[in-house]
C-alpha cells in the first residue's frame, strides 16, 4: 500500500487543515495543492526508499553473520594439529598449502587424512508449530543456533548425527599424474574433491597440495554472458589459445551451429545450452587458464556422448594438460581406465584400493566388464561425421532454441503509422444495432 502515500498525503493534509481552520477559501486550496506538488516526487520515492532500507539491512545482517561465524579462511601453511575432541575440531581444514614447504607443484599429499562433514538436523529436531505448541512456547523461548546445523552434499550417507566422513585417507600424487576416482554412488568421491578444494572439514591427518587448482565441477557453472566471456572467464584473449581450447574441448563444431559465433549470448545458468555443451564450456574454461598445477573435474564426461568424451579425454585431460596433475572422478565411460596412471577406488568413504588399472581389474572384476561395454558403445559412435553427433544429439538435450540473432534480449519492434480514414467510417458500419453504432462514436 505504500504507492498509495501521495494520495493519502494530500488526503490527510487536507483534512487536518479543514479541520483545524473550519474552512478553506479558493487561495489557499491552490496553495495547499501547489505545495502537495513539489512534495509529490519525494513521496513517490519514498516506498521504494523504504525498501531499498530493509534490503540493505537484511544483506548487511546477512553479511555480519558470515564475517562472524566460526569458518575462517584457508590459512597459507600445513599443519598437523590433531584436535583433542570433536568440540575443537575446525570447521575448515587448515591443511591447505599453495606450493609451500618442500611439497613440489602439482603435487597432492593425503597422509592418515580423514575428513567429515557437519551434523545435519535431526528429524526429531524439527517442530511442527499448530494452536497447542504455541500456547505452550509463548511460556519458554526455543532459540536455535546456526552452528549446530550443518549441510551435508548429497554425495555420502549420513550416520546418525553425524555427517558423511573419509576415514584415514593416503593418497600421493606426483605432477603430471594421472588418476581416476571411481565407485558407487553415494561412496564419496566428490567429498575426496571437495577435501581437496578445502570445502570439507578436515577432523586428522595431514593434506598438502603444491601450487595452482583449476577445477570443473559436476553442476557446471555458467554465468549470464558471451561464450567467449564464459571461456575466458576475464584474462586475456590470446587467439592461438582460444583457438587450440575451443579445437580441444570439441566446441569448434559448435560454434558454426550458433547464430553469433563465440559472441551468442548464453544465459542464467546456460538456460539455451544443452548439458553436453555446458560440460564442454566448463573444460574450456579450465584448460584456458595458464599457470595451473593441479586439474581437477568432477566427472563433466558423464555429460557426452562416449565419441565426445574419448576426444576431450584425448585432446584435453591428456594433450593439452599433460604436465599437469589431473584427477578426474568417474561414473561413466570406464574404457578409459586403461589408459591413466592409478585408479582409486571408493567405498563407503574409505579408499579400498589405489593401483593400476590391470590389478584393479582383476579385483574389481566390474570395473572390466563395464569398460569392455563402454568401449563397444564408443566403437559404434565412433564415425567420421562427428560434426553431425555434436551438433544432432546435443541440440535435442536442450529444447530451448537460440534465437536467429543469437541474443537473448532483443530490441521490441513497434508498428508505427496512422490508421486510414475508411476504417473510421467501416467501424460504424459494422455495428449490429443502433445502439452499439451510438455508443462507438461517442
Amino acid at each position: 500500500m505504500l504507492f498509495l502515500t501521495p494520495t493519502l498525503f494530500s488526503s490527510v493534509t487536507l483534512g487536518l487543515y479543514v479541520l483545524l481552520h473550519s474552512t478553506i477559501d479558493i487561495i489557499e486550496a491552490f496553495t495547499l495543492i501547489a505545495m502537495v506538488s513539489i512534495c509529490r516526487t519525494a513521496l513517490f520515492q519514498l516506498p521504494q526508499a523504504i525498501s531499498s532500507f530493509y534490503k540493505a539491512k537484511i544483506s548487511l545482517s546477512r553479511i555480519d553473520l558470515f564475517l562472524e561465524s566460526d569458518y575462517p579462511l584457508l590459512p597459507p601453511f600445513t599443519s598437523e594439529d590433531v584436535p583433542a575432541s570433536p568440540s575443537s575440531m575446525p570447521l575448515i581444514s587448515s591443511t591447505y598449502s599453495d606450493n609451500s614447504g618442500s611439497l613440489g607443484p602439482g603435487r597432492i599429499s593425503f597422509r592418515d587424512a580423514s575428513f567429515r562433514w557437519p551434523a545435519t538436523a535431526h528429524v526429531s529436531d524439527v517442530v511442527v508449530v499448530t494452536p497447542a505448541t504455541m500456547v505452550e512456547s509463548s511460556e519458554q523461548s526455543v532459540s536455535c543456533k546456526s552452528k549446530d546445523v550443518g549441510v551435508s552434499p548429497v554425495d555420502g550417507n549420513s550416520i546418525g548425527a553425524e555427517g558423511f566422513c573419509l576415514q584415514r585417507v593416503n593418497l600421493e600424487l606426483d605432477r603430471g599424474a594421472l588418476v581416476m576416482v571411481v565407485g558407487r554412488v553415494g561412496a564419496g568421491k566428490s567429498s575426496l574433491v571437495n577435501a581437496i578444494l578445502g570445502e570439507m572439514p578436515r577432523t586428522s591427518g595431514v593434506l598438502e597440495i603444491g601450487g595452482r587448482v583449476a577445477y570443473v565441477s559436476q553442476d557446471t557453472w555458467i554465468r549470464n554472458a558471451t561464450l567467449r566471456g564464459n571461456i575466458l572467464f576475464e584474462q586475456d584473449y590470446d587467439p592461438e589459445r582460444y583457438a587450440q581450447v575451443l579445437e580441444a574441448s570439441q566446441l569448434a563444431m559448435d560454434l558454426n551451429a550458433l547464430p553469433n559465433g563465440d559472441s551468442t549470448e548464453i544465459g542464467e545458468r546456460g538456460i539455451n545450452l544443452s548439458g553436453g555443451q555446458k560440460a564442454r564450456v566448463a573444460i574450456a574454461r579450465a584448460m584456458y587458464r595458464t599457470g595451473t598445477d593441479v586439474l581437477i573435474l568432477d566427472d563433466p564426461l558423464s555429460a557426452v556422448d562416449p565419441h565426445v568424451a574419448h576426444a576431450i579425454f584425448e585432446k584435453c585431460i591428456v594433450g593439452m594438460a599433460g604436465d599437469q596433475t589431473r584427477l578426474l572422478v568417474l561414473n561413466s565411460h570406464y574404457d578409459l581406465l586403461s589408459k591413466v596412471d592409478l585408479v582409486a577406488v571408493l567405498d563407503n568413504g574409505t579408499i579400498v584400493s589405489q593401483r593400476s588399472y590391470e590389478d584393479v581389474a582383476i579385483q574389481f572384476p566390474d570395473l572390466a566388464t563395464s569398460s569392455n561395454v563402454a568401449i563397444n558403445k564408443s566403437r559404434l559412435g565412433d564415425t567420421n561425421n562427428m560434426e553431425a553427433f555434436l551438433t544432432s544429439d546435443e541440440e535435442t538435450e536442450s529444447g530451448n532454441k537460440m534465437e536467429p540473432t543469437g541474443q537473448l534480449i532483443l530490441d521490441e519492434d513497434r508498428v508505427r503509422g496512422s490508421v486510414a480514414g475508411h476504417v473510421y467510417k467501416t467501424y460504424p458500419d459494422t455495428s449490429t444495432s443502433p445502439d452499439s453504432t451510438a455508443f462507438s462514436l461517442r
